[in-house]
């Protein structure tokens, strides 16, 4: 899976907030320890030095995406030949300090996670708040490590909801890809045990009616067994769809 240029933003601004006054080649560096780029990523540009990720990260300059938005303020310098150093904002460490928990999703799981931080950063910009449904979070009920309450609560909703969304009238609920039914095999061992896996980002904007949003939120989500999910996810560079795991295994 390719990484965006929007993915970037965060973490980002993350390593300008520890370090005041880095240069872009040093952010470059710091981004490329975290991310570890593979594949298209890491393919060198023809006739430069930089691979496509490093250049996606020099875009954060010449795209002026963090300054566009009033994150970070990029400072040339006096010397021309010296690189200009990066500065966070008010507005940009208050932006992080919302979204900070959102972090943790966009780089662990590397999920696409670009088009709900797309909306973060609109919804910043009107002054609004946005929060991304971890699908971490939502399949591991029981653990609040590095997470907030809050983030906890969302996802415990939204997976509680999608069960009875998906459970038929005899308390079953079926892997939607091989049709694994834990309940029918372990017996009441087994009851609800099922990983709601999300098709798409989720997000939930503050103010937003709570049942409006869980009814939009369980149509992006499938009930899918932990063999089927660590197969959609086997391949870091290549997460695999719901139709596409049906028909590995029903060719």
């Amino acid at each position: 899976m390719r990484i965006t240029e929007t993915e970037l933003i965060l973490p980002a601004l993350l390593f300008i907030s520890e370090n005041d006054g880095i240069t872009t080649s040093e952010l470059k560096e710091k981004l490329t320890e975290l991310f570890q780029p593979t594949g298209e990523d890491a393919e060198i540009l023809a006739g430069r030095s930089d691979s496509k990720f490093s250049q996606k990260v020099r875009n954060l300059k010449s795209h002026d995406t963090l300054e566009r938005h009033g994150f970070a303020i990029y400072d040339p310098g006096e010397d021309p030949s010296s690189e200009g150093t990066w500065r966070i904002t008010e507005h940009g460490r208050s932006f992080l300090e919302r979204n900070i928990e959102n972090i943790d999703a966009l780089i662990s799981a590397r999920l696409n996670y670009s088009e709900a931080l797309d909306t973060i950063i609109k919804e910043s910009d009107q002054g609004r708040n946005i929060h991304v449904i971890d699908e971490n979070l939502v399949i591991n009920e029981g653990s609040r490590q590095n997470r907030s309450s809050s983030s906890y609560e969302r996802s415990d909703r939204l997976r509680r909801a999608a069960i009875e969304h998906y459970r038929n009238e005899d308390g079953h609920i079926r892997c939607c890809i091989c049709g694994f039914d834990f309940l029918e095999t372990y017996g009441g061992r087994g009851r609800d045990f099922i990983i709601i896996h999300h098709e798409k980002p989720l997000y939930e904007t503050e103010g937003v009616e709570r049942t409006a949003f869980l009814e939009q939120a369980v149509q992006d989500v499938k009930p899918v067994c932990p063999n089927c999910h660590s197969m959609i996810h086997r391949n870091m560079n290549e997460t695999l769809s719901i139709e596409e795991m049906r028909e590995l295994i029903n060719p």
